[in-house]
């Protein structure tokens, strides 16, 4: 599973859980960590879940901010043309 940020303080006050400094090349570092993991199973197993694509509320959003722009999207974007062009997706894999 990939996460690009999380913060349940809303939720949880003072025993929330937060992942601090969240960058887009960290990201791009923990999706190429989690791509890694799943590259030896079949092609069909090969699946990756992102955590909360729009959970705004807890800072989990994989969408375009004011901070970074579309840079987290670009980088799931970037990471699995990478993985196409090893040859390492499924054949039917939407990445254009």
């Amino acid at each position: 599973m990939v996460v690009p940020n999380w913060d349940t303080t809303a939720r949880y006050d003072g025993k929330a859980i937060i992942l601090h400094n969240s960058t887009p090349e960290a990201f791009r570092q923990h999706l190429r960590d989690v791509l890694s993991q799943v590259e030896n199973e079949p092609a069909e197993q090969r699946i990756i879940f992102i955590k909360s694509w729009n959970e705004w509320a807890e800072g989990n959003y994989l969408e375009p901010d004011q901070r970074h722009g579309c840079a987290y999207l670009d980088v799931v974007r970037q990471e699995l043309i990478q993985q196409k062009a090893n040859g390492e997706l499924h054949r039917e894999c939407c990445v254009r």
